[in-house]
């Protein structure tokens, strides 16, 4: 059976970006993932860092805008 969540023929999960290359794909993720932990440190989320706001932060890092 084929898994819908990676390309056919690899291991490598469907991504916004189309990359179905693993080191293309890990430098994009790695440069994009910096960014936006650069963005955040320089203005953070306001919150309590319980649960919520630790979601808002991950989301915040790893979906796009």
């Amino acid at each position: 059976m084929l898994d819908p969540y990676v390309y056919p023929g690899t291991n490598i999960l469907r991504n916004i970006l189309g990359i179905q290359d693993r080191q293309t794909l890990d430098d994009a993720e790695a440069d994009y993932v910096s960014l936006r932990l650069r963005e955040l440190a320089e203005n953070p989320l306001e919150g309590s860092y319980d649960v919520d706001h630790v979601a808002e932060m991950h989301k915040y890092i790893f979906l796009s805008k």
